[in-house]
């Protein structure tokens, strides 16, 4: 079978191996061994999403069910094994007789889920006591964007301390459970002009270093020295990343970071000469906006197959290590 919908939104490799697929019509599971998909869309039609479900992110529980975070449809729990899936409502995630959208997900070391949400900052929920909280915020933002923070990536570094991208810059939860936004000098991080009040779509670690992909650009910062560098598109750099937009990052084993952008492609940097590679779709050719793609808004690595891409409209692509599709 094929997949059930060509605009991936959300991926992720559970301990089984399966490949797991977040798009509009729901998820999907890629099944490495058989090479074959199976589709589950259907799922939702109980809840009255007539077979429309957008899945923004997926995270593994412990006991190996997978969480959901969806646009319209709140905080789903997948088992799939039995194939049931368990919709959880609370008024923090909810505006009216509304769901509100969640962005994105995060499984901490106590098997808590934290909510990255549309409008509604960020949110724990603790299954096992059924105990819902917000995490208050302080932040340098007008009063217009106060109380409507959006949440576009969650991160746990090696040291547990939990990153939170937002819509107007960088955030951690701190050890009181407070969460703070960068405004642009934060937690000794300076990202300067060019990253003051920018949306932060993608956090990484790679080797101590942090990387954030922004609407701007990339940023490295290395914290033994306190420095922050920025990747920009450069039009007459062919070296240079293919556009601005960073949606998702990962760093393969040769230590070499890997981006998905808008329009872009995915692009490899060399640590060792900081140059980009850039890998876009076969036939599509090198014009910003070529194909759709060339948009892609989540990457995975395998170990068996390289690099697993989720592009807004094509589906789903696979390069190997090299850049080359398979």
């Amino acid at each position: 079978s094929t997949l059930a919908s060509g605009f991936i939104t959300a991926l992720h490799v559970a301990r089984s191996g399966d490949l797991w697929i977040g798009s509009r019509r729901g998820i999907s599971c890629y099944h490495q061994k058989s090479e074959s998909f199976s589709n589950f869309q259907h799922l939702a039609q109980k809840r009255g999403s007539s077979g429309r479900w957008t899945v923004l992110d997926i995270k593994e529980d412990p006991d190996g069910s997978l969480w959901l975070a969806t646009e319209k449809l709140g905080l789903l729990k997948f088992n799939p094994r039995s194939k049931k899936l368990r919709r959880f409502s609370h008024p923090l995630i909810r505006n009216a007789d509304q769901f509100v959208p969640i962005r994105k997900i995060l499984v901490d070391s106590k098997a808590r889920v934290w909510l990255g949400s549309d409008g509604n900052g960020l949110v724990i929920f603790e299954p096992s006591a059924g105990r819902w909280e917000a995490i208050p915020y302080q932040a340098a933002m007008n009063d217009a964007k106060r109380g409507k923070l959006v949440i576009q990536s969650l991160f746990k570094d090696a040291s547990d301390r939990i990153w939170i991208g937002c819509d107007v810059g960088l955030g951690f939860v701190k050890e009181d459970g407070n969460m703070r936004i960068q405004s642009p000098h934060f937690a000794g991080i300076d990202f300067g002009r060019a990253g003051s009040e920018t949306a932060i779509l993608s956090i990484l670690e790679q080797n101590g270093n942090l990387w954030f992909g922004t609407r701007n650009g990339l940023f490295r910062y290395q914290k033994s020295s306190r420095t922050m560098t920025l990747f920009q598109s450069d039009s007459q750099d062919p070296y240079s990343l293919p556009d601005n937009t960073i949606h998702c990052l990962l760093h393969d084993k040769s230590g070499n970071i890997w981006a998905g952008t808008d329009f872009g492609g995915i692009s490899k940097l060399d640590l060792e000469n900081l140059k980009f590679k850039i890998y876009r779709h076969p036939g599509t050719g090198s014009s910003h906006h070529s194909s759709a793609v060339n948009v892609v808004r989540s990457i995975l690595k395998s170990d068996r197959h390289g690099i697993y891409a989720g592009t807004l409209g094509e589906g789903l692509l696979q390069y190997d290590l090299n850049g080359n599709v398979q």
